[in-house]
């Protein structure tokens, strides 16, 4: 019976509204929707264009083609459902319509006809919750609830974005009528002086009372901000509502009012010009006045003649709006969009039959038993038994596949993204059954959405049965020494050699057992300089009769044609049969103890196998390399066995293994999954050929910014080969549609498949010394950063330029060609 943790996460559904940044009426109407809705703050608005426009990029050489920055968009705010402001924007970007919702489906009317298809939850029940909770009672206090009006028209988008509007028709009057009765809020006509006392002073709008009783964690630890902006710009306030979604503190002052607000502009400085709590270096807090890009730099000027203070260095200037959407490097801070929780649970699942397993969701406290479709979200994180890794717990981002992963025994739609797997719920205190799927299924699923048809190799049988026989990454590391996998190999392929006297004289004997005497003191003379080695030698010969790679028995010679039979304990009998002349013949009860009879191990299962299991050796090493990357304490995998691919092409390409690989991150969500194609050797000279790259190559293309792996288990490569991975590595350098990098390559040897260290890579490589711990010494390095891993084992075992210097290289050759051709 196995047992899983099952972890579920309560929030409001996110959607991102799509629409053309210039179209006043429908971002007013987002607006509107999005203070009906639950957690409505923090659902992104994305600007849709088909050319880029010149205000984009204020010094105008820096442009991004159109599609790069709406998928750059949705990466980063990863929506469960996308509202198109227009019909057929969704499909101008080829989102399926399961993810597709027109902003006509905003009714919040419970009278509307399709009002069971609405997705999301509106603000009403709130409204009624803290009414009764709270606002009903007689306070001491003003509770500080507001509405806020615009006092001239061109004020209103303005005010529909910092505090949030309510639609003015008249069937839905009822939400901000239930507003009204719930807190007889401050009516507040915006001015200068009004803007500044709520700026000054906790009030609630309903766009805040929308997010009650959301825990809402910030990552962002960037210093305070304060965007100037043209409140008739609509495309100026779909870029604050944007940066409110991830950063910690951030005002907007209208342009338009700079003047009047220049005093409170240079009061927010230098009140906020102060030294970081907790650095002992004097490093300061410094504000940052960033400007819209609307405003052109003669405006800009302007401005900044408002905000001159007396205190050097209290006012940091940003010209330039942050493309938060771009993937940065490790050593650069990334944005990360805030994480909305509004409860959480953990619970312990049995699984039935190993084929399913049942869990409890999440509900707001606020709704009704029953409720629409889609109305709020269950974040689910599975995690097995550590080092088991049988189930398959991690799976590819699928807002454009939404067929999968389908776990769901009645076939909701889940979502998968870096913060896990999302459910969409519509009953209250209900409960989920969720189909089991182990790696290698998972994966043959998802490549039949990508048009792939999948076949699980013989090789891929044998490396199943290994794990299996292993159970999981904790039984690789006794057979993980070369010593063991060479013996292994050599009983499997009849090749072990022992010398024995036969009739006086010395002879050399061939068989596929060896003495346990003789294993024994094989694995006592293993010298290896590892903090565990002496643990490892006494474990290793129990862990691998306890995972059934080698069986102890007799070995009894045949008193008819002399060839040595091997029995198990449970076959042995008076009379025996030969395996070789299959005549019967007599135990020798007589002499027992004699040189006929010796007590032997022989490899049993996969591992009875030749030519190293088939090459499964190689792969249960190389997978649990990724598994122990760190411990899986900040990643997690699902891995998949040896499969034959064939292409749409109809072109057939094979992978010795595969993974999905994820970094986690404390709190904040997760980074992307990584697709992994391996391709895994033995001890062959010359072994990765011209083929085995090329399929390689092929499997990248088909899967552009995929990670590929050449792993070894010797201990360097040659010459030839070496030459052949460093052009298949230089040629997944190059940059890929995706925007990122064709397919990073990771070279593994012995040094990494072999070790018995628990304490990661970056312990490993400094042990090792040289190259390996000048390149590892840095603290920024990230080693279970696949992307950084390619670099660094390309320059350690194909004596590769950093991708740093490449790049820089082949920049540099490319202006000196077009310096010469001018």
């Amino acid at each position: 019976m196995k047992k899983m943790d099952v972890s579920v996460c309560l929030r409001p559904i996110r959607f991102a509204f799509l629409v053309r940044p210039n179209d006043k009426t429908k971002v007013q109407r987002i607006f509107e929707i999005n203070t009906c809705l639950w957690g409505g703050m923090y659902n992104p608005i994305i600007p849709y264009f088909e050319r880029t426009p010149n205000w984009w990029s204020r010094d105008r050489r820096h442009f991004q083609k159109p599609r790069k920055i709406i998928e750059g968009y949705l990466n980063f705010f990863e929506p469960d459902f996308i509202v198109e402001a227009e019909k057929g924007l969704g499909k101008r970007l080829n989102l399926s319509d399961d993810v597709v919702v027109n902003i006509n489906s905003f009714r919040f009317d419970e009278s509307y006809p399709g009002y069971k298809e609405i997705r999301g939850l509106n603000v009403f029940g709130i409204y009624k919750e803290l009414y009764q909770k709270e606002f009903k009672f007689v306070r001491r206090h003003k509770h500080g609830i507001i509405l806020v009006q615009p006092k001239e028209q061109r004020f209103r988008l303005f005010v529909s974005c910092i505090f949030g509007t309510f639609p003015q028709e008249k069937s839905l009057s009822y939400i901000e009528k239930g507003y009204q009765e719930a807190f007889d809020p401050e009516e507040i006509t915006l001015e200068p002086d009004q803007i500044k006392k709520i700026y000054n002073k906790p009030y609630g709008s309903p766009l805040d009372i929308g997010c009650e009783n959301i825990d809402i964690y910030h990552s962002d630890h960037t210093d305070p901000m304060v965007f100037i902006l043209d409140v008739t710009q609509p495309k100026d306030l779909i870029d604050f509502w944007n940066l409110r979604t991830y950063k910690r503190r951030i005002l907007a002052i209208p342009v338009q009012w700079i003047e009047s607000l220049s005093e409170f502009c240079k009061d927010f400085a230098i009140k906020n010009y102060v030294p970081l709590p907790g650095n002992p270096h004097g490093v300061m807090i410094h504000p940052t006045f960033l400007f819209s890009r609307s405003l052109v730099d003669e405006q800009i000027e302007n401005i900044i003649q408002y905000l001159r203070v007396k205190k050097k260095g209290a006012i940091c200037l940003q010209k330039w709006y942050p493309d938060f959407w771009e993937k940065k490097s490790d050593i650069i801070w990334s944005p990360n969009r805030a994480v909305l929780t509004v409860s959480e649970s953990k619970q312990e699942i049995t699984i039935d039959d190993n084929v399913s397993f049942k869990f409890n969701n999440l509900s707001p406290d606020f709704v009704d038993r029953y409720a629409s479709s889609s109305c709020w979200a269950n974040v689910i994180h599975l995690r097995e038994e550590i080092d088991k890794n049988e189930i398959a717990t991690v799976f590819p981002a699928s807002l454009r596949n939404p067929s999968f992963p389908n776990l769901s025994f009645d076939n909701k739609r889940i979502l998968s993204n870096t913060e896990g797997l999302i459910t969409y719920q519509d009953h209250k205190n209900w409960h989920e059954y969720w189909n089991v799927l182990n790696g290698t299924s998972a994966f043959i699923k998802w490549f039949e959405t990508q048009n792939v048809n999948t076949e699980i190799s013989a090789a891929g049988k044998t490396l199943l049965q290994v794990m299996k026989s292993l159970q999981g990454f904790w039984g690789i590391r006794y057979i993980s020494h070369p010593k063991i996998i060479e013996r292994l190999n050599s009983m499997a392929c009849k090749l072990s050699k022992r010398t024995e006297t036969i009739e006086g004289q010395q002879k050399e004997y061939l068989g596929r057992t060896v003495k346990f005497d003789a294993l024994k003191e094989e694995i006592h003379k293993i010298n290896e300089d590892d903090i565990t080695t002496e643990f490892w030698k006494k474990k290793v010969i129990e862990s691998l009769i306890k995972y059934n790679v080698i069986k102890l028995g007799l070995e009894v010679k045949c008193s008819l044609c002399n060839h040595r039979n091997w029995y198990s304990l449970n076959s042995l009998k008076y009379e025996l049969v030969c395996e070789n002349c299959l005549k019967t013949f007599s135990f020798p009860q007589d002499s027992p103890s004699n040189r006929e009879i010796n007590w032997c191990y022989r490899v049993i299962g996969p591992f009875a196998k030749p030519d190293y299991a088939q090459g499964a050796y190689a792969s249960v090493l190389a997978l649990r390399f990724f598994n122990d990357l760190d411990r899986g304490l900040s990643s997690s995998l699902s891995w998949c066995t040896s499969l034959e691919l064939t292409l749409e092409s109809g072109q057939k390409s094979e992978a010795d293994f595969l993974l999905w690989y994820q970094r986690k991150r404390i709190r904040e969500n997760n980074y992307g999954v990584e697709l992994v194609f391996g391709e895994s050797k033995s001890f062959a000279k010359d072994s990765f050929g011209e083929k085995d790259l090329k399929n390689l190559r092929n499997l990248a293309q088909k899967f552009p910014g995929s990670i590929l792996v050449c792993a070894t288990m010797k201990d360097k490569l040659d010459a030839d080969e070496k030459k052949r991975i460093a052009k298949t590595a230089v040629w997944g350098r190059a940059s890929a549609p995706i925007g990122t990098t064709r397919a990073p390559l990771i070279v593994l040897t012995a040094t990494e498949l072999f070790s018995q260290s628990t304490l990661g890579l970056r312990h490993l490589w400094k042990q090792k010394g040289g190259k390996r711990a000048q390149l590892i010494e840095p603290a920024y390095i990230r080693e279970d950063n696949l992307r950084v891993l390619a670099d660094l084992t390309q320059q350690v075992y194909l004596d590769l330029p950093s991708y740093h210097e490449w790049w820089e290289a082949k920049w540099k050759q490319k202006k000196a060609k077009k310096r010469k051709s001018m």
